[in-house]
């Protein structure tokens, strides 16, 4: 019986048992499966997306039940077959390993209706067709919807050009990976909606001075790397901390801090600089005024993180000091 024989209904149904590669091999024999697919799209309810580079290409799809991930890799037959490659092991003759994943990417991603919990782009080694993959997010009649974004990529206009096309209003938390930008320019990203409504800031957002800070405390949750530290902008962090409860996480890197020695001593630490290790905090505890809440405060050779802890168990048995008044940081 031909294809062209069957009802519009029959010929989605049958698309919609056949898995990612029979769906993209139909639609290019068949025109009114194309057709179909752009009036009557599919639905796709992914809950993660995960797109890995490097000698090959690997896109895990996981729609969050048991039996709902497929995770499919894309790589050439040869070092130098350009025009031969492997999908899942399956030999497609005549192909480029990149063209197929952007076909594949872009009919999975087109039709994602529910909120995804997570998309995952990392660019290594080869080239995953960046501008395609930011094509097809922004191809879509409406912004991806997805809850945490995060993005390892060279530059930071690649960021943007993804992050611009995700939902403002479901977008929670961001992870970015730069590998070429030292710096990266906050004003760019300050134009995004949702940059300005996310709740969480992580990964190596390197901005050269803590004169910015600032301008990241509509964030809750903050990890950075700061080229200089100061320690009048920790001061800042520290009234935000004091009086608004929406600030809980608050962590950087830092290669110079001048006043280290002396921020330690505001927070009466009895420790030498010399006793500081790399990456392992050492802390205090502070009763913030008129609540139950602590501030943790930590230090080390090369970060800082200031933390609201809101629950009793996390700071039961610690050395609270109860009284700020007494600590030359909060005099200041």
């Amino acid at each position: 019986m031909s294809l062209l024989d069957l009802h519009d209904d029959d010929l989605l149904e049958i698309a919609g048992n056949l898995d990612l590669r029979g769906i993209s091999n139909l639609r290019k024999v068949n025109q009114r499966l194309r057709n179909l697919i752009e009036t009557r799209p599919p639905t796709n309810n992914y809950s993660s997306v995960v797109v890995t580079a490097d000698d090959d290409l690997k896109v895990v799809y996981d729609s969050g039940t048991p039996s709902g991930q497929e995770t499919i890799l894309y790589s050439n037959v040869e070092q130098n077959a350009e025009q031969n490659c492997l999908v899942n092991q399956k030999t497609l003759v005549g192909q480029d390993y990149r063209e197929v994943f952007c076909r594949d990417f872009e009919l999975n991603i087109r039709y994602q209706k529910g909120v995804m919990n997570r998309l995952c782009v990392v660019e290594g080694n080869k080239s995953l067709g960046f501008k395609r993959i930011c094509e097809t997010l922004q191809s879509r009649d409406t912004n991806l919807p997805v809850k945490f974004l995060r993005v390892f990529c060279d530059f930071q206009r690649q960021v943007f050009q993804i992050l611009s096309a995700v939902e403002p209003l479901t977008l929670k938390s961001i992870h970015i990976l730069l590998f070429r930008d030292s710096t990266q320019q906050l004003d760019e990203y300050e134009r995004l909606e949702q940059w300005r409504s996310a709740e969480e800031l992580d990964g190596n957002v390197n901005v050269d001075s803590s004169t910015h800070f600032r301008r990241l405390l509509h964030f809750r949750k903050v990890t950075v790397c700061v080229e200089r530290l100061f320690l009048k902008d920790l001061i800042v962090l520290r009234d935000a901390f004091l009086t608004n409860p929406h600030n809980q996480k608050f962590k950087s890197y830092f290669p110079q801090f001048p006043e280290l020695r002396e921020f330690m001593d505001l927070l009466g630490m009895e420790k030498d600089l010399g006793d500081l290790e790399e990456d392992s905090l050492s802390k205090m505890y502070f009763r913030i005024p008129n609540s139950s809440d602590v501030l943790a405060i930590g230090v080390c050779l090369n970060l800082f993180k200031f933390r609201r802890l809101v629950v009793a168990e996390k700071y039961a048995g610690k050395n609270v000091i109860e009284d700020i008044g007494t600590v030359g940081f909060f005099q200041r």
